[in-house]
Formats: structure tokens, C-alpha cells, sequence
């Protein structure tokens, strides 16, 4: 699909009227001057060039209502830092502005773009296995869904081209299944709850012949399907990579649950889950502020116990939200972030 894009002014405009002073971006003092947009750019990591909290720019961004999709950007684009009356501006431009005299001036060309071109928000790299269909089962029994049972025929490692058997499968169902492997439990840490399994995209399916056990074929594997994986029925539904971040509502309080991959250490870029999802208000786009949990202290002089504040640790953008978890990517981190700590709403 492709839009027409003028190749014109669309701003990142320090002008919101409701937005206080100390919540404004700040300028860092090594930022450029212009930049062109490359290939592989993110949003994030071009306003992270320009600005102290660049977690802040959805919230200044001004569109330009001559352009049919005017909050994307594409490379070749200049991002140029000017001077206003009403302060510093990051103006992006089509490639074939430039500044003259001190003013931006436009050409009228018109240049045809495909919005997959465009920049994303955030790094997709960082994300490319929920692009891949990672997927929460938060409502269903995993044991009541249907499964593989082995592969046809003699092979120990079943993958693209092989079939396989199925059992527990929807009747007269023709249509192609997932096979997802069954992660981690995900528990609330404060009541309990058990919010969903994480699940592991491993490949595609369709189906060859109906019963129990039915026959499917694998057209697609990312990994050895395994006995005991489950079959769901496909969708098309994957991150969306050039949403418009908003922070999350300032009474929003979620908590790391968990941490992709592992590590103990949370950093940059790296994925976690938390406790909180459709049902608590929290979408696909909310920023949130990450508070580091602080031990207590021993006062000796009082001779009591002292609670330490929450310290502010970081950035997350939640790129994919379900009924009760939700994922997040952490886009800036002073200091190591782990489980347990929390995210908070609202902005500054």
C-alpha cells in the first residue's frame, strides 16, 4: 500500500499548553544540529540524539494535516534543531528541504512512499520474536487445547514438509493452525493470580486429514515441533510498529513480572512482561516510568527502620498488551532494573 507523502514541515513542537515546564524535553548539549534519517532508525533512538528525556516527544509532536499519515517518517528526511520565540524546535522535513536564511523552506514535490518504509517508533529488531506471533493464552485451560501428539513416520525432528498428528482438534476444522510450545506461568506477585502462559511461536500448519488423531501438515517452522505443543488457529495479528506513544494514566501501577530471555539484570532493549493488561486500562503505546524498588534502612540515631524511596530507573514502551500481561520494551535505563520493580503512568 502506498500514500503521498508532500515532502513538507511536520514538527516535533515544543508548544503543548498542557504540559508544565519541568515536564518540557530538554535539549541535550551534544545534540546536532539537523540529522538525516537512515535506514534501520528508530524514533526513539533519533530522539534520543536531541533530547535529555526523549520520552517526551509524542506528547509535543505537531502533525501536519497536508500529509495523509504525518506521524511517520521515512529515511532521507532531515531532522533539523532551530530556534523559536517560543523555543527550540525539531522540524522534520522531506529530503529535499533545507534550511535558507534561517527559515525552512518546502518544496512542493510530491514523493510516493510505502508506510512500510517508514521509520518505526521503537528498534524492531529488539522485538522481532513478538513480530514473529509470540503470543499470552490468558483465558483458557492450556490442557482443553488441541496438541501435537508425534510426528508421522520415523522422524525424530519434525519441521517444515514433515506432518504430524494432533489430537483434541475443533471438528470439520480446515483452517491452518500455530504451534506455539507452552512457556512460564505468569502469576500476579501481590494476589496471586495467574495472568497466562507465555507462548513460543514454532511454526504453521494445515490441515491434511480430519479425526482423532488428525493429520496436518507443517508448512512453516521457526524450531523442532515437538509432541505436546499446542495447535491454535491463526491469526494475522502482529505488533504494530508505528503507533503513537502516549504515557499511560498517572494512577497506572504495574510491576516487572517477568523478563524475556532471562537475564537477572534488566537493561536497554530488553523485553519484559507485566502484571497488568487490557482489563487495567494499559494499551499498545503506553509509556511508563520505571521505579527501582529501594531496601529499608537501619537508623541508628532513631533506632528504628527506614523505608528508602523508589528511585527512577527507566523507560518502557508497551508494545503489545492482552487481557490481564502485557509487554514491554525497556527504551532507557539509568541504572540495572529486575523483577518485581515497578511501572508507573503518567508523564515527566
Amino acid at each position: 500500500m502506498t500514500i503521498k507523502k508532500l515532502a513538507g514541515l511536520f514538527a516535533l513542537a515544543l508548544f503543548s499548553g498542557f504540559i508544565s515546564a519541568a515536564e518540557l524535553p530538554l535539549v541535550k548539549n551534544n545534540a546536532p544540529q539537523e540529522y538525516v534519517v537512515k535506514k534501520g532508525d528508530s524514533l526513539w533512538k533519533i530522539a534520543d540524539m536531541f533530547l535529555q528525556n526523549p520520552w517526551l516527544w509524542p506528547s509535543i509532536w505537531q502533525n501536519n494535516n497536508q500529509i495523509e499519515n504525518p506521524h511517520l517518517i521515512y529515511p532521507g528526511d532531515l531532522v533539523t534543531l532551530v530556534q523559536t520565540a517560543a523555543g527550540p524546535r525539531l522540524l522534520v522535513n522531506g529530503e529535499s528541504a533545507r534550511p535558507n536564511g534561517g527559515e525552512i523552506r518546502l518544496s512542493p514535490e510530491i514523493i510516493s512512499e510505502s508506510v512500510i518504509d517508514a521509520v518505526p517508533v521503537i528498534p524492531l529488531y529488539e522485538i522481532a520474536q513478538f513480530l514473529e506471533r509470540a503470543t499470552v493464552i490468558s483465558d483458557t485451560d492450556p490442557s482443553s487445547l488441541p496438541y501435537v501428539l508425534s510426528g508421522v513416520g520415523e522422524h525424530v525432528i519434525t519441521g517444515a514438509g514433515d506432518q504430524i498428528y494432533g489430537r483434541q482438534m475443533p471438528k470439520n476444522n480446515l483452517l491452518p493452525l500455530t504451534v506455539y510450545r507452552l512457556g512460564d506461568e505468569y502469576l500476579d506477585p501481590d494476589t496471586g493470580e495467574l495472568l497466562g502462559h507465555a507462548a513460543l511461536y514454532v511454526g504453521l500448519t494445515s490441515m491434511v486429514a480430519d479425526g482423532d488423531p488428525a493429520k496436518l501438515l507443517i508448512t512453516q517452522s521457526r524450531r523442532e515441533i515437538l509432541p505436546g505443543d499446542i495447535l491454535l488457529p491463526t491469526t494475522t495479528e502482529l505488533v504494530e510498529p508505528n503507533f503513537k506513544p502516549t504515557p499511560a494514566s498517572a494512577n497506572m501501577q504495574a510491576k516487572i513480572i517477568d523478563v524475556v530471555d532471562g537475564v537477572s539484570q534488566i537493561g536497554q532493549y530488553n523485553v519484559v512482561v507485566l502484571n497488568r493488561g487490557l482489563r487495567d486500562g494499559l494499551n499498545d503505546g503506553h509509556t511508563l516510568r520505571v521505579m527501582k524498588h529501594s531496601d529499608s534502612v537501619y537508623d541508628n540515631a532513631a533506632s528504628e527502620w527506614v523505608a528508602l524511596p523508589d528511585e527512577h530507573a527507566g523507560t518502557l514502551l508497551v508494545f503489545k498488551s492482552y487481557e490481564k500481561v502485557s509487554f514491554g520494551l525497556i527504551l532507557s535505563s539509568t541504572q540495572a532494573i529486575q523483577v518485581n520493580d515497578r511501572a508507573i503512568g503518567g508523564a515527566g
